[in-house]
């Protein structure tokens, strides 16, 4: 019973924080591979978000995969 308490109070606090703490982060993931499939490493991604001119740069893994996040989710890129 405690533990149900507390959550609908963290619940009701969580849903009095502000907009911005609730902001979308866009994530941007993709995976670099080679003509015969084969995935790259080491390959610099580049993305860039059109409204602010955000620049963001990553190398590839070993299974050729790349991730970034944009905090604020502005979704043109």
């Amino acid at each position: 019973m405690r533990l149900s308490a507390s959550l609908i109070a963290l619940t009701v606090c969580l849903g009095a924080l502000p907009a911005q703490l609730w902001a979308q982060v866009d994530v941007i993931r993709g995976r670099v591979t080679s003509t015969e499939g084969q995935p790259i490493a080491r390959v610099r991604v580049t993305a860039t978000s059109v409204p602010g001119n955000v620049q963001r740069n990553t190398f590839t893994d070993g299974r050729g995969q790349f991730q970034f996040a944009f905090p604020g989710g502005q979704g043109d890129y």
